[in-house]
């Protein structure tokens, strides 16, 4: 059995065995062949084979049954379930029935995260294997048609020859071929994001001073964030980053790293179980002399350690790793001000760790917006592929750096000597939504008369300006047909209505607003925009001339914040006939904070269009 294009499961059918002495005879079906079905399995002689009259019979047909756990299942998506039969002989066959789901318990966490992911990943795989057959199918028959008079087949056009018939096959062969360096499919891992968003979530309730029951919870946390079971969240951190930038991190730096991130990672998960322990029972001399001892000595290992996370020409492959171990750092020593005197530290060592605290608070600041500059600029270039990745740098490590970043003043609990609420206000942006991973790599949106890198920019990017809130959305489309089996009417500009806290209405346009379809407006006042399902579609006009690239779905899901009842979709949707669609989903850019609740409670991000 196959889940999400991966083998899942292999099991032999029960009761092929012979189970009686060659003295007994076994029962006889009337098909007239012996069945050998183990005596468990419910068995009809009449319906132990699959003849019909006038058919010949199956031999040693029978029934049985099998259990197998296939993890998460979506009503509203395929199952992504294949069922396969090893068939030993010409002459068999099988029949699947009876197939029934049955949902043992619920899957939560990061269980059902990682079932989601592997979900989305298949999904995406199978959209676009079905956008490209399609389209080359659709090609290589227009091709065909081109040199024949009428749809019979047989007579071809006057001026047609035998090598002008290669050439078609020629064109077709070179349209299948994957342009190898020059596909920059858009890259995202919605688990390295989560991660990021998640952590710095989590910190905003723990700013200032917080409850020593909150600190003990909060690091049990970040240690199950970082150092999971299964596969190594650190090393999923450097290779997103070496994605994004197309450089791979030197092997000795890599493993250097990894060594002792896990070195590190044993040492603060034994330090966040005796500062349990200790907060169960303070006055208990012995957890207080080995949290004393164990803090004094993590410490100094993050101070060892931080110079391998920061490896010359490594810097930026490495920047999101060095950020986050910065972060348990600077977490580290504001223990020594919330706690220390209990546990033992005296004033003066208090004082110290606090002006290493401040002093690591600028240095790793500095350290860290430089190197994201320095990564952000060197993939700056002057066309739409350069800006894909430009802006996915830009995003991504704004998410898993640059908030961390912004955090680390706030761990100063002689500034904020109180139980702080706090909040990340910044912008990011979703990739442009396009076709993408088209086998021919001018059919990717990017590649298409796209718009250079200074213009996306210009566009795209809005200049800083107060936190806003979108109140109404009016989208204009346009039109493109080729015939009544391709055409497309899709999204060409639209005007954003958003207030400011406390301000009045602010009005903008962007795009081609003179049409003659009717605009379709959609209002959110008092609503947060949680998630767009965006579908990207792509008029084929054949192998001669170019496609047109539009957006003629977007599914907007809302909810209001005060008022939970008060959430749904709403829905721009226009007619659209072409070979495929790419489903474009913010929450593989922008997850919800955590799967455990739904996403119109969870979401991380609200959206301004």
């Amino acid at each position: 059995m196959i889940r999400y294009n991966a083998k899942h499961e292999t099991l032999d059918v029960p009761g092929t065995e012979s189970l009686w002495p060659l003295s007994v005879e076994s029962p006889i079906g009337r098909c007239g062949e012996p069945n050998r079905c183990a005596p468990h399995f419910e068995w009809n002689p009449d319906l132990d084979c699959s003849c019909r009259d006038g058919e010949k019979c199956a031999h040693h047909s029978h029934h049985f049954s099998l259990d197998i756990d296939v993890g998460c299942t979506d009503l509203h998506e395929n199952l992504g379930v294949w069922v396969v039969f090893k068939i030993k002989t010409q002459e068999g066959h099988a029949r699947l029935g009876n197939l029934e789901f049955i949902e043992e318990k619920p899957l939560l966490g990061e269980a059902l995260s990682r079932v989601k992911r592997a979900e989305k990943k298949w999904r995406d795989k199978r959209e676009k294997l079905q956008l490209e057959t399609k389209r080359v199918y659709t090609e290589a028959k227009e091709a065909v048609d081109a040199l024949f008079v009428d749809s019979q087949y047989d007579r071809l056009q006057a001026d047609t020859n035998i090598g002008m018939d290669l050439l078609p096959d020629a064109r077709i062969e070179d349209s299948l071929c994957i342009a190898e360096g020059n596909n920059i499919d858009p890259f995202v891992s919605a688990s390295t994001v989560q991660t990021g968003i998640n952590i710095a979530g989590r910190i905003l309730g723990v700013l200032g001073v917080p409850f020593a029951g909150q600190l003990a919870s909060f690091y049990s946390f970040l240690v199950g964030e970082l150092w999971p079971r299964g596969r190594d969240q650190w090393e999923i951190f450097l290779e997103h980053v070496e994605q994004l930038i197309n450089q791979q991190i030197t092997e000795n730096a890599r493993n250097t790293a990894l060594a002792r991130l896990q070195g590190l990672g044993d040492s603060f998960r034994a330090y966040q179980q005796s500062l349990e322990d200790w907060l169960e029972n303070r006055d208990d001399a012995r957890t207080r002399s080995v949290l004393y001892t164990q803090y004094i000595a993590l410490e100094l290992d993050f101070l060892n350690a931080m110079p391998l996370f920061a490896i010359r020409n490594q810097e930026v492959p490495l920047l999101m790793v060095y950020a986050q171990a910065a972060n348990l750092h600077l977490l580290l020593l504001r223990d020594a001000s919330l706690f220390g005197s209990e546990f033992g530290l005296t004033s003066q060592e208090i004082q110290r760790y606090y002006e290493r605290q401040v002093e690591r608070t600028r240095d790793y600041s500095d350290y860290c917006v430089e190197w994201y500059n320095t990564g952000l600029n060197s993939l700056r270039g002057t066309n739409a592929a350069s800006w894909v990745r430009y802006n996915q740098f830009r995003r991504d490590l704004t998410l898993g750096v640059l908030d961390l970043v912004a955090l680390f003043p706030s761990y100063d609990t002689r500034t904020y000597p109180i139980n702080t609420s706090a909040q990340l206000t910044r912008e990011v942006y979703t990739d442009a939504i396009g076709a993408t991973g088209v086998n021919m790599a001018s059919m990717n949106w990017y590649n298409n008369n796209a718009p250079s890198f200074s213009a996306i920019e210009a566009a795209a990017i809005r200049s800083p300006h107060l936190l806003d809130f979108l109140e109404q959305l009016t989208i204009f489309s346009a039109s493109s047909r080729w015939s009544n089996t391709r055409h497309m009417t899709y999204w060409r500009g639209h005007t954003i209505q958003s207030r400011p806290i406390g301000g009045g209405l602010n009005t903008s346009t962007h795009g081609a607003t003179n049409t003659s379809i009717n605009p379709v407006t959609l209002r959110f006042a008092s609503r947060d925009v949680y998630r767009t399902e965006s579908y990207a579609g792509v008029l084929l006009w054949g192998i001669y001339l170019e496609p047109i690239h539009g957006v003629p779905t977007v599914r907007f899901n809302f909810t209001n914040p005060q008022n939970i009842s008060d959430r749904g979709t709403a829905n721009y949707s226009q007619p659209y006939e072409s070979p495929g669609l790419q489903l474009k989903d913010s929450e593989t850019e922008l997850p919800p904070e955590t799967t455990e609740r739904p996403n119109y409670e969870s979401y991380s991000h609200r959206y301004l269009i």
